[in-house]
């Protein structure tokens, strides 16, 4: 999980506003949920203090960490890397589930 950054100018966090839109507290910049493109893996949420949010959903967490399994053997490097992208996987998904999503698999 973290705070959505500005599209923009990659600083700023968006925040809800009045309107609708997420409005980034750097630049200015307005963000409309309803054109914006998001990766079908995520899920997007706005906070009690209204900062929007993204999370990688538990399906996606999942089937990273499947992946990882499929991965060679043998090689110390590939399976340090392994390891921390399990272990990555493993934090995004615990974030996921502490925020309430649940697990679905995609249609």
């Amino acid at each position: 999980m973290s705070t959505m950054t500005c599209r923009d100018c990659g600083i700023g966090p968006y925040g809800a506003q009045p309107s609708g839109l997420f409005l980034c507290d750097h630049c200015g910049h307005l963000l409309d949920l309803d054109t914006a493109w998001f990766d079908p893996a995520e899920v997007v949420v706005v906070d009690m203090d209204g900062n929007l949010l993204h999370y990688l959903s538990p399906h996606a967490c999942l089937t990273w960490m499947d992946d990882i399994s499929d991965l060679p053997t043998g090689d110390w490097a590939l399976a340090m890397q392994a390891l921390g992208q399990f272990k990555r996987a493993a934090k995004e998904l615990e974030a996921a589930l502490r925020a309430g999503l649940t697990y679905s698999t995609p249609a």
